[in-house]
C-alpha cells in the first residue's frame, strides 16, 4: 500500500490543473467493470511506481483513460479521475521522478477531488493491489 500513496502524491503534485478542461479523462467511459478500472488504475500505479529511470505517464494515462470508472463512483471521485489523467497526460512521457517532484501543487479543491478518487481506487482496487505488490 506504500506505493499507492507515491501514486496519491502525483495528485497532489502534479501541475496545476483544471478537471474542467476537458482533458483526456473526460471522455473516459463512466461503464467500466470493476475489473477494466482496477486493471487500469494498477497499470498506471506500476508505471508510476516505477523504478526505471524514465516514467511514462502519458501511457499510463491513456491506459487509465482507455479503462474508465465504474457507474458508481460518485461525481466528487470521477472529477478526481479526471484530474489524475490529465496530470498524468501532462507530465508526459520519459519524465523523471524529479520532474514529478517539481511539478506545482493543486489548488486545494482539486487536490480534494484527486485524494477522493485515490481512496476510492485503493478501496475498490484492494485485492488486485495486494496482489500487484505481492505478486
Amino acid at each position: 500500500m506504500k506505493r499507492v500513496f507515491s501514486v496519491a502524491a502525483l495528485v497532489l503534485a502534479a501541475g496545476s490543473l483544471s478537471a474542467c478542461g476537458g482533458g483526456p479523462g473526460a471522455d473516459a467511459p463512466t461503464d467500466a467493470s470493476v475489473e477494466d478500472f482496477c486493471a487500469g488504475f494498477i497499470e498506471t500505479f506500476e508505471v508510476i511506481s516505477s523504478s526505471e529511470d524514465e516514467i511514462n505517464a502519458k501511457d499510463a494515462a491513456d491506459a487509465l483513460a482507455e479503462a474508465g470508472t465504474p457507474e458508481d463512483i460518485s461525481d466528487e471521485e470521477r472529477e478526481g479521475f479526471e484530474i489524475f489523467v490529465e496530470a498524468l497526460d501532462g507530465i508526459g512521457n520519459g519524465a523523471s521522478q524529479e520532474d514529478v517532484e517539481d511539478a506545482d501543487e493543486f489548488p486545494e479543491d482539486e487536490a480534494d477531488k484527486g485524494t477522493a478518487f485515490i481512496e476510492y481506487a485503493s478501496t475498490t482496487c484492494q485485492d488486485q493491489l495486494a496482489e500487484s505488490v505481492t505478486g
